[in-house]
């Protein structure tokens, strides 16, 4: 055997005998020596010192690698009996709590649905309801040349409403909730921009014209507010209670009824809304347009209509009284403008106000 040594490598040449009694020498073989410290024949990944690849293990810290002390309760029947009782005592403090707040709450709801017209109107009709719809066939553009029916109200209020109870108007099997009708709106025209070019899903009230009964033509004029929720805004007018027994008579007041934050932000009228409007027209259930209605874009009670309801019955916030005054029992009598045509029911419902609303 014979053995030589070059650089890091030992070649070991060994030779084996053969059947004949001879020699055979054996291929060199190639032993690596572990104690050089010479790289330059290693490949670049196992050079000390060198880029080696990105290793995606995370570091080694309790955190990441999910050694911090945990707690595993056990739940025996003395835990769980505990903890029902502690939640049960919370829930029956909260349960206090709301009841402390409803207990004075008052609420009365009349239907006016039937409401009969005044003898002033000179309306030959049983209701105006029935008034509402002897003239439906009429164009909106005229509508402001028909007369206005009037009704009124009378109920018995039992209990004492402390100020500051708030009026409000219901409705029933009035679907809000449908997808097509929360979406039929346009945000930049309530901002007081986008008069002329409507949201497309305002459609089918996009454009309209008066005495035409197409619709979205290019001819046609944007409607401004467009979409359905606009063109079903609820307009009959409630106008002041009156107690003959007490000589009373109670103002409602439609200021500060809708949210701060939709009365400042998402509901705005520029500087000159009337010139802004010229081009344009009013929703087709509208006798007027938006400029001839109290505060334009910004009414309160336009921001409360908005508001949809999640629910087929609803009511919402019309008005609440002028100056600091009591509801006090007796019959009142209420002065209802009826513009609103239905096919279910509409009601008013004066309500004491709570602390805890629900």
């Amino acid at each position: 055997m014979a053995t030589s040594v070059s650089g890091t490598e030992t070649i070991v040449q060994r030779r084996v005998a053969t059947p004949e009694g001879g020699s055979q020498q054996e291929s060199p073989e190639k032993t690596r020596d572990d104690s050089s410290s010479t790289t330059g024949c290693l490949p670049r990944r196992f050079r000390r010192g060198s880029d080696r690849p990105k290793s995606r293990r995370p570091p080694s810290n309790k955190w990441l690698q999910q050694q911090i002390p945990a707690c595993r309760p056990v739940f025996t029947a003395k835990y769980v009996f505990g903890l029902f009782i502690i939640v049960g005592i919370l829930f029956l403090i909260l349960g206090i709590v709301f009841v402390a707040a409803t207990v004075g709450l008052r609420e009365l709801e009349v239907e006016y649905t039937n409401c009969g017209p005044l003898e002033t109107d000179n309306i030959q009709a049983s209701s105006c309801e029935d008034y509402l719809r002897n003239i439906s066939d009429i164009s909106n553009s005229n509508r402001r040349n028909t007369g206005d029916c009037h009704c009124t109200l009378v109920f018995e209020v039992k209990d004492t409403m402390r100020y500051p109870w708030k009026f409000y108007y219901a409705l029933d099997n009035y679907y809000q909730n449908h997808r097509r009708y929360l979406n039929s709106w346009d945000p930049a025209q309530l901002r007081g921009d986008n008069f002329r070019s409507p949201d497309s899903n305002c459609r089918p009230l996009v454009r309209y014209r008066d005495n035409d009964n197409e619709m979205n033509n290019a001819s046609r004029l944007p409607i401004v507010p467009c979409g359905i929720i606009a063109n079903s805004w609820f307009n009959d007018s409630f106008h002041y209670l009156h107690n003959e027994e007490l000589n009373e008579t109670i103002d409602l007041s439609r200021n500060n009824i809708a949210w701060k934050t939709d009365r400042e932000v998402r509901f705005r009228n520029d500087s000159n809304l009337a010139a802004d409007l010229e081009g344009t027209n009013r929703p087709p259930n509208w006798p007027y347009n938006v400029s001839e209605i109290g505060d334009g874009l910004g009414n309160e009670s336009l921001i409360v209509w908005f508001r949809a309801s999640a629910f087929p019955w609803f009511r919402k916030l019309y008005a609440h009284p002028r100056g600091d005054t009591d509801l006090r029992p007796g019959n009142y009598s209420l002065l209802i403008t009826y513009n609103y045509p239905v096919d279910n029911s509409e009601d008013v419902s004066p309500s004491s106000s709570q602390s805890c609303p629900g």
